[in-house]
C-alpha cells in the first residue's frame, strides 16, 4: 500500500519544488530584513552585537515561536539562519500542497485530477491592497503559518479532526494573525449540517454522502477545542517576560496615525485603490458560483465571508475607533482567502465541468489572478492577456494527462508574462564586500548610515550580513506597527537624515551619533576609509576604544 502512495508523494514533493521556481523564494528583501537581526542578536554571545540598534532591541515576537524555533535549531546544529529557515519553508510549502490535494480530493476529484487543483493553487497570487501573498517568497512566519493551516482545512474536509487541530495549532504558535478566520470555520464544520453543499443541478457527490453520514459533533468540537487551548496556552508561554510589551487597549494618537499611513499604508483601508475592493467582491462572487458548480460544503466558504467582512471591520476599528491593536493584527489582510478559495474552487470547476468552453472560462480567474492580481487592473499588456488565454484554452482540453502538464504553467508564467515578482539585483557582490569589511573591521557596536540609499533595501541586506546597527533606514519603518515610541524615534531619525536622499552634512551625522556614512553618490564629507565599485565608506566619528569590541 505504501509503495503505491510513492508516486503520489514524489509528484507532491515535485510540485512543491517548482514553487521555489515560479512564484519563487527571497531572502532579505522583505521582512526577514527584520526577522533576521532580531535573531542574530537573541543567538549571539556578545551582547554589543546589534545594541544600537533601536529596531532590533525592540522585538517583535513575544506571541510568536517563529523566532524562539530558529534560535533553538542555530543553537543546537550551528546551521545560518538562512539555511535554517529555507528548510522549514521547504516543509511548510510541501505540507501546504499536500492540503491542496486534500481539499480537491475531499471535493471528490481523483488522485491525480487533484494534483492538477494543486497545481494551479500553488502558482500563487499578490493580495492587493494588504500586501500579502497567498505563497510567501520569504521564509517567513505567514508564509510557514498559511501552510499548516492550508493543511488543516483539508485535513478536517476528510474530517481527520486531531490531526487537523494540530495543524492549525501549529500555524497558530508561529502566526496567530494568519489562522484567525479558520478556526471558526473548523468549528463550524463539526456541526454536521455545514456539510451540506450549496444548491446546484450538478449530480451528487462524495460531500454529499459525507453530509448523509452520521455525525456526532462532540468528538471533533472537542479535539478542536484543544488543538486551540494549547495554541494559547503555549502563546501565553511564550510572551512571558516579553522585553518590548506592545500597547493593546489603547488608541492611536493624530501623530502616530499619520506616520503609520506614511509607512504601513496598507493597513488603512482609506489608502486602498477602489479596483482592490472591487476585486475581492468580483471574487467573492467567483466563489460562491464555483462552490454551488463543485457542490462545496458550508462551512469551506467561511473563510472568504470572513475576509470579506474584514474589510469593513477593519475601517471600523482601525479608522474609527483608532484601536492601537489593529496594526499589529491587520484584520484585513484576511481577504487573501478569498483569492485563495477562489482560485482553488474555479480549477476545481474547471476540470468537473463537461464542455471546453466551460473549462476555459473557469480557468480564466485561475490564471488571471496570479499575472494580474487583481480583476479590475490599470493596465492589461497584451502579452499577458495572450499569455492568460492561452493557457486557459489549453488546459481546458479534457485529458487524462492534464495533471503530467502542470509544470508548463509555472514556465509559461515566469518566462512569456512578464510578471516580475521581486527584484533580482539586491544581492551584489559589492554590497557583500561593504558587510562583510563592516563586520570585520568595525566595532561590534558601530552604528552605520545608508545616507542616500532613499526607500532602498540595501541598507537591511547589510544589517543582516554585517551585524552592524543602522541610524535609520525604511524597512525598519514598519515597526511603528507595534511600538508608538519607535514610531515617533524612526519618524525624527528619518527626517534628521534628509529622509535617506543624502546632502547632510558629516558633521550633522556625527553629532547624531552615526559613525560611519555609506553613500552610493555623492558624499558631503568625512575619512574615506572603504571604497568598491558602488560603495563607498565614511568615517564620521571616532568610537571610544573600550565602547566596543570587533566580531
Amino acid at each position: 500500500m505504501m509503495i503505491r502512495q510513492l508516486p503520489l508523494a514524489a509528484a507532491l514533493i515535485a510540485l512543491a519544488a517548482l514553487t521555489f521556481y515560479f512564484p519563487g523564494r527571497t531572502y532579505l528583501q522583505s521582512d526577514t530584513q527584520i526577522y533576521i537581526p532580531m535573531m542574530e542578536r537573541a543567538a549571539s554571545a556578545d551582547p554589543g552585537v546589534l545594541a544600537q540598534d533601536s529596531m532590533v532591541t525592540r522585538p517583535h515576537t513575544g506571541l510568536s515561536l517563529y523566532d524562539d524555533i530558529a534560535v533553538a535549531l542555530r543553537r543546537r546544529t550551528g546551521l545560518s539562519f538562512e539555511q535554517i529557515l529555507v528548510a522549514q519553508q521547504v516543509v511548510f510549502r510541501t505540507l501546504g500542497v499536500w492540503g491542496l490535494w486534500l481539499i480537491a480530493t475531499a471535493l471528490g476529484l481523483s488522485r491525480w485530477k487533484a494534483l492538477f487543483v494543486a497545481a494551479l493553487a500553488s502558482i500563487g497570487a499578490a493580495i492587493a491592497g494588504p500586501a500579502v501573498l497567498t505563497i510567501e517568497y520569504e521564509p517567513v512566519p505567514r508564509g510557514f503559518a498559511m501552510g499548516a493551516t492550508v493543511l488543516a482545512i483539508g485535513l478536517a474536509l476528510h474530517r481527520r479532526w486531531a490531526w487537523a487541530a494540530a495543524a492549525a495549532a501549529v500555524a497558530t504558535v508561529i502566526h496567530a494573525p494568519t489562522t484567525w478566520p479558520i478556526w471558526p470555520a473548523l468549528f463550524l464544520a463539526a456541526f454536521g449540517r455545514s456539510w451540506w453543499p450549496l444548491p446546484s443541478t450538478a449530480p451528487a457527490d462524495s460531500i454529499r454522502e459525507l453530509a448523509r453520514a452520521s455525525h456526532r459533533p462532540l468528538v471533533p468540537l472537542a479535539r478542536l477545542a484543544v488543538g486551540v487551548m494549547a495554541a494559547a496556552v503555549v502563546l501565553l508561554i511564550a510572551s512571558r517576560g516579553d522585553a518590548a510589551p506592545q500597547p493593546i487597549f489603547q488608541t492611536i494618537p493624530a501623530w502616530l496615525e499619520q506616520i503609520q499611513r506614511l509607512r504601513a499604508s496598507y493597513n488603512w483601508i482609506s489608502e486602498w485603490k477602489w479596483q482592490y475592493i472591487a476585486n475581492y467582491l468580483i471574487l467573492a462572487g467567483v466563489v460562491y458560483a464555483a462552490a454551488r458548480r463543485v457542490r462545496a460544503p458550508l462551512w469551506i466558504l467561511l473563510p472568504p465571508a470572513i475576509g470579506l467582512a474584514s474589510m469593513p471591520l477593519s475601517w471600523i476599528l482601525l479608522e474609527k475607533m483608532k484601536w492601537a491593536l489593529m496594526p499589529q493584527f491587520q484584520p484585513a489582510r484576511a481577504v487573501l482567502w478569498i483569492t485563495l478559495v477562489a482560485v482553488v474552487l474555479s480549477a476545481a470547476a474547471a476540470v468537473v465541468s463537461d464542455r471546453w468552453w466551460q473549462r476555459a472560462l473557469w480557468l480564466v480567474p485561475v490564471f488571471w489572478i496570479p499575472v494580474k492580481s487583481i480583476a479590475i487592473p490599470e493596465t492589461l499588456k497584451a502579452q499577458e492577456a495572450l499569455v492568460i488565454l492561452a493557457l486557459a484554452a489549453i488546459f481546458a482540453v479534457k485529458s487524462a494527462q492534464a495533471p503530467m502538464l502542470a509544470p508548463v504553467i509555472f514556465f509559461t508564467i515566469a518566462e512569456f508574462s512578464g510578471v516580475h515578482n521581486y527584484r533580482t539585483d539586491l544581492h551584489t557582490p559589492e554590497l557583500a564586500q561593504v558587510s562583510d569589511w563592516a563586520r570585520s573591521n568595525t566595532p561590534a557596536d558601530a552604528v552605520f548610515l545608508f545616507a542616500d540609499a532613499g526607500h532602498g533595501l540595501e541598507a537591511g541586506i547589510f544589517r543582516a550580513h554585517s551585524l552592524r546597527a543602522l541610524y535609520v533606514d525604511w524597512k525598519s519603518g514598519g515597526q511603528a506597527n507595534y511600538f508608538p515610541d519607535y514610531a515617533r524615534e524612526w519618524k525624527k531619525r528619518w527626517d534628521e537624515v534628509g529622509q535617506g536622499k543624502g546632502g547632510v552634512n558629516a558633521s550633522t551625522l556625527a553629532a547624531l551619533g552615526v559613525h560611519y556614512a555609506v553613500f552610493e553618490h555623492a558624499a558631503t564629507g568625512g575619512e574615506l576609509v572603504f571604497r568598491n565599485q558602488d560603495y563607498a565608506v565614511y568615517r564620521l566619528s571616532k568610537i571610544q576604544p573600550d565602547a566596543g569590541r570587533k566580531r
